[in-house]
């Protein structure tokens, strides 16, 4: 074994701590309310410090890489002793300019090119919008994925040439990236499936695919019963980013989490409603696969149409398949 990457989120970390101590670089890429409430943790602030808690895993000499635009991030890492390689859309941000005062590394947006610095030298590695997971430069989260990616791969000592080629060749289709914005052409119309499920990712997509000319807008929206009312409404008017001209609010049979069966899919066309569709807009559906193949079905040439799924994902992709252009 020559490398190993792991992720670990909030309640494995909350559960079971952190299983390893000696990684050579450890990220944060974020932090956002959800699953508040669950194992003690209240409030985005605590939420913020379980995640920061991946600087335990790193070595001596480890690097500690953290979104400089993410407040809560920022504030999380005051007082931390680890070294930091700050990473921002930005080069004024304050800690992009701290950083590059003092000769620590990090990686910054400028003039639509991705910028490295090792402390010593700068090097303009790649365009924005050469990155196909950018969506044409559009998807800004993923413009910060990358900056936080390169900058673990220089911890690695990955070569840069090596790393600007993967970054100009990792797509986002079900081969290289499964379920994160993978686009499918069908009818004409473009179709776009991702797993976001927390109002803070739904926000992040579906404004990155606003961008995006479309003669008509379609969303597929559902979730878990465990999220409290107040969730299932901001994951709703995050996914209206998109302006979409038609929601599809679909059960998860098997996610119910002690709720009443259509209780969530009720939430979602309220709260669609009141945010400007009419009722006839709202559609129900009984499963995501349905949901998908109600939307699928409507598509026209010039449509545009996300479907933010969880559950049923092969069944989903063989529906999707079965329409592809």
């Amino acid at each position: 074994l020559e490398l190993a990457v792991l992720e670990v989120a909030r309640g494995g970390i909350l559960r079971r701590g952190l299983p390893v101590t000696r990684a050579r670089a450890a990220i944060v890429t974020n932090v956002a309310a959800d699953h508040l409430g669950q194992y003690g943790i209240m409030t985005v602030p605590e939420l913020a410090q379980v995640k920061l808690a991946v600087r335990r895993a790193l070595a001596p000499g480890g690097l500690l890489i953290l979104n400089a635009d993410d407040a809560q991030v920022v504030a999380a890492a005051e007082g931390v002793t680890e070294r930091i390689g700050w990473f921002s859309l930005s080069p004024d941000t304050p800690q992009i300019v701290s950083a590059r005062a003092a000769g620590h590394p990090c990686g910054w947006l400028e003039e639509g090119g991705l910028v490295l610095s090792d402390g010593r030298e700068n090097l303009a590695l790649i365009t924005a919008t050469d990155v196909p997971l950018t969506l044409g430069g559009a998807a800004r989260y993923n413009i910060e994925n990358a900056l936080g990616a390169v900058l673990a791969a220089r911890a690695l000592d990955l070569p840069d040439e090596a790393i600007r080629r993967v970054l100009g060749s990792f797509r986002s289709d079900a081969k290289d990236n499964p379920g994160r914005a993978n686009e499918f052409s069908i009818k004409g119309a473009r179709l776009f499936v991702d797993f976001a499920h927390n109002p803070h990712s739904i926000a992040a997509v579906t404004s990155a695919l606003a961008a995006l000319p479309a003669k008509r807008r379609f969303v597929l929206l559902g979730h878990a019963g465990d999220r409290s009312d107040d969730d299932i409404r901001a994951l709703t008017t995050g996914a209206f980013a998109l302006r979409p001209d038609v929601v599809v609010a679909a059960e998860n049979p098997k996610y119910l989490r002690g709720r009443p069966a259509g209780q969530i899919p009720d939430l979602i066309r309220q709260t669609s409603i009141q945010l400007g569709l009419a009722p006839d807009q709202v559609l129900m559906a009984d499963s995501p696969s349905a949901g998908a193949a109600a939307i699928i079905d409507q598509l026209r040439p010039g449509d545009l149409a996300l479907l933010l799924i969880h559950d049923e994902r092969q069944k989903i992709f063989d529906l999707i398949a079965a329409a592809t252009d």
